[in-house]
């Protein structure tokens, strides 16, 4: 092929914007967007006098993809870490640290459980036993939660782990893959018969775990559209496609208006439910294993009050809140202790997470019932003495976080790209339906899919 090709990354997320970035290098791309702006989850607004994240505010500084990109954009020289790196866990009645050295939610040590009050007396004496139960038969993959249950008791699963990898992905951790989330328990529950004796020991490093850029993570997504704009990327937005033909030579991608536009190849970023929509004719295998994943709803509401509403300065990052405690707090991020950046003059800005699969209770509070709710929370947790906020934003995010049940790996996203690379025309998928939810892991996926696709077009 003398011609550049043509290739068509439909969905514009941060998985699909990093597709595009490799792929304009060597094609004319096209980056089909349904909604009016593009990022998704990865949106900075202005409140309360400065500029915050409405979705995730940080990623994960031990994979280099986020960083490597952000660099790439001219933005790497920006990144920081969070100023404070102790959280709590609404448990029991009463905010409490979390143990020290803990791995994915799990302790090392019995005297920091213990220590710590989130669990009962008789929920250290049931973890204990873990060094002496028999080891644990484990195979492929396991539930985070039930791995967890079976060899520390159901407290530390419920008290720790769950509020911690369930709230991440907000879902239950008994049923989340632990080959996605969390293959260090998984690793560990292969070695020694102790779930924590075989847990990886790290060597101490002042390495932060975490990195934002303190503008936003939206200036991400905007210098990825400035990069794109430069390299010719034709971006279409309010523009959800309703169909993908197999044409002579590559495909025909159809918006729900009917506006056909041939290209020779196709990046598929977009939920697994479009996903699966799209892909039903031409690779129906991939439909089928990706019709299966389901997605939870969640809220974000942004606070400010006045930092004389507090009885003393808040010095955690913020906490969690575990499913026994029946709250609709899930967590809480206290961005002003968190971030340097975000320790305004006589400010405090709060970020309230709620919303689980199996909690939707949000779906059916109005936005302002919703922000009075979580305030008269915030108040319990923490003693406030405030009668409200001074500002509030409820953020929306419906349908946003994919579910990884057990075998995800093999069943929905092996199977997934398996079909695809069968298809009659150069197509690969990506996003966080496929190896893990996180900004580092969607962006590895977007590149990773535009390799498979510029691999294709020069067979």
């Amino acid at each position: 092929m003398t011609a550049r090709p043509r290739v068509a990354v439909i969905g514009g997320g941060i998985a699909g914007l990093a597709a595009a970035l490799d792929l304009a290098e060597r094609a004319d791309v096209t980056v089909f967007e349904a909604k009016d702006r593009l990022g998704g989850p990865m949106q900075t607004v202005d409140f309360a006098g400065t500029r915050i994240d409405t979705g995730p505010d940080s990623f994960l500084a031990r994979r280099p993809e986020m960083i490597d990109l952000a660099t790439r954009l001219g933005l790497g020289h920006t990144l920081v870490a969070p100023a404070v790196g102790e959280a709590a866990v609404w448990s029991r009645g009463a905010l409490r640290k979390m143990p020290a050295g803990m791995v994915l939610g799990v302790p090392r040590s019995m005297k920091s459980l213990a220590a710590s009050g989130i669990v009962s007396r008789a929920g250290v004496a049931r973890a204990a036993l873990d060094k002496v139960l028999p080891r644990s038969k484990v195979g492929a993959d396991i539930g985070v939660g039930d791995l967890v249950r079976r060899r520390l008791g159901h407290e530390v699963q419920e008290r720790l782990v769950d509020p911690l990898l369930g709230g991440i992905h907000a879902g239950r951790s008994e049923l989340l893959s632990a080959a996605v989330a969390a293959p260090q328990l998984l690793g560990a529950a292969r070695g020694a018969r102790s779930l924590m004796e075989s847990l990886p020991t790290l060597p101490p490093s002042s390495d932060p775990v975490f990195l934002t850029v303190p503008s936003g993570l939206g200036d991400v997504v905007g210098a990825a559209l400035a990069a794109l704009d430069a390299a010719g990327t034709t971006i279409a937005t309010n523009t959800p496609i309703g169909e993908l033909r197999f044409a002579a030579g590559g495909c025909d991608v159809v918006s729900v208006s009917g506006d056909a536009i041939a290209f020779d190849g196709v990046v598929l970023a977009t939920p697994s439910p479009v996903t699966a929509r799209l892909l039903t004719r031409l690779a129906p295998d991939a439909a089928s294993a990706l019709s299966t994943v389901t997605y939870a709803s969640v809220v974000l509401t942004l606070f400010a009050y006045k930092s004389d509403a507090l009885r003393e300065p808040f010095r955690l990052s913020g906490f969690l809140v575990p499913r026994p405690e029946k709250k609709l707090l899930s967590a809480i991020s206290w961005s002003s202790a968190k971030w340097a950046h975000h320790r305004g003059e006589g400010t405090e800005l709060v970020r309230a997470s709620t919303g689980r699969i199996d909690d939707r209770r949000h779906e059916d509070i109005d936005d302002a019932d919703l922000v009075a709710r979580l305030h008269d929370e915030i108040v319990a947790a923490i003693g406030l003495r405030a009668p409200a906020p001074i500002e509030a934003r409820v953020n929306r995010w419906p349908n946003a976080l994919p579910q990884f049940k057990v075998d995800h790996l093999t069943k929905v996203a092996g199977r997934s790209h398996a079909a695809a690379a069968q298809a009659a025309f150069p197509l690969a998928l990506a996003g966080s339906a496929y190896e893990g939810l996180g900004l580092p892991a969607c962006v590895a996926s977007g590149r990773a899919a535009a390799a498979r696709v510029l691999d294709a077009l020069k067979a």
